[in-house]
């Protein structure tokens, strides 16, 4: 079974639904 890794690029919406773009949000908790 092969995971598949879903590419998010940092101006991109966050998933979490904030409406902030990913590298104001959740790319913080990531590092």
């Amino acid at each position: 079974m092969a995971n598949k890794k879903i590419k998010i690029r940092r101006n991109d919406g966050c998933p979490c639904g904030s409406g902030k773009k990913f590298k104001k949000c959740c790319n913080l908790n990531l590092r």
